[in-house]
Order: C-alpha cells, then structure tokens, then sequence
C-alpha cells in the first residue's frame, strides 16, 4: 500500500498499510462536505511545530494541496517534505462510517497499544484530547462515510489545532501498532 518513507521509512509493510490508516483516522484530516451539524468552533488553523519552529497552516491550505497539490504561502516552509506520498495520505478518504469508524478506534484503543496511543495524542497534539479526536472521526464518519485528515481536522471542536511534528514522529517510531486492517 503507501509506504512512510517521508516519515521513518523502517516500519514494515503491513504495519505501514495500518499505521497510514490510523494517521488518517487519528490525525488531523474533506474539504466543504461539512455544513449543518459542524461543531460550534472548527478548526481552520493547524499550528505546526517541528523542533524550535512554529508555523501556522491554514486548515483550507491543507486541503486544497491535497485535492490539487497546489502548496501555498502557509505551506512553502514544509515544501522538502510535500512528498507524493504525504499527498496521498492527506488526500486518501478511508470510507467508513460512523458505526464502523466507532468499531475500528474501540479495536484500537482496547489493544496492548491503546494508552501509548493515547500517550500519543497528548504529546504529538498538545490540547486536543483523546475524546475529541474521538469524537472528531466519528463526527466526519457520520457527515460523510468517510474520514481524511482534512475532515477530523474540520469536525475537531477548536480554531486552532497545534501538532508538534518532532514528537508525533518519535511517539510513532516507539508505538507497536496493531493491524486493524481486516474486518
């Protein structure tokens, strides 16, 4: 399936094929498909903090590189690391709904990895709890049987979110992640 190579490039290949799933349910991630039932506040604005820097994304600029790979002003600092493959994995819609996408994160949450995955998200997402990703994935399941980056980042319950990129790449490299792939 899609290989991370832009991220650590050492996991193997099932567990890449899972790992690009779960960033995709479990991150940050459809452009416009959100209207009635969208949280009081949305995110439109993802902080990116990679060591010392800090640089503030546009949640639109997002999308709009995903859907046409367009990088934007916001978007230029990180261009060395706009692979295909990151592309992809912002553009990459897993088709699920609500029941489903509840299923999938009860799976992952109750294995052997769920409080390091939950350790996860408090450090790779500062102020975003592991409730309202949660609850994120599940509100853009429900408002569009499907989940990207851009639609969790959409439906999360804040203006701004900040993802500190440095940590969420160690915390992913340390993280043995089940396979969740199989129904």
């Amino acid at each position: 399936m899609k290989t991370l190579s832009w991220l650590t490039g050492k996991f193997p290949k099932k567990t890449q094929s899972w790992l690009m799933k779960t960033l995709l349910l479990g991150m940050v991630a459809g452009g416009g498909i959100f209207g009635a039932g969208m949280p009081a506040f949305a995110a439109d604005t993802l902080i990116v903090k990679l060591g010392p820097f800090q640089h503030q994304v546009p949640v639109e600029d997002i999308e709009r590189y995903a859907e046409s790979g367009e990088v934007s002003e916001s978007l230029k600092p990180f261009a060395y690391m706009l692979t295909p493959d990151v592309k992809r994995a912002l553009s990459e819609r897993l088709e699920v709904n609500r029941e489903e996408a509840d299923k999938k994160l009860q799976e992952l949450f109750n294995s052997p990895s769920g409080e390091r995955i939950e350790q996860a998200v408090k450090i790779a997402l500062p102020g975003t709890s592991l409730e309202q990703l949660q609850g994120a994935v599940l509100l853009a399941a429900e408002m569009a049987n499907q989940v990207s980056v851009p639609t969790v980042l959409r439906a999360l319950p804040m203006e701004t979110v900040t993802l500190d990129a440095s940590a969420l790449v160690m915390v992913i490299s340390k993280i043995n992640l089940p396979d969740l792939s199989t129904p």
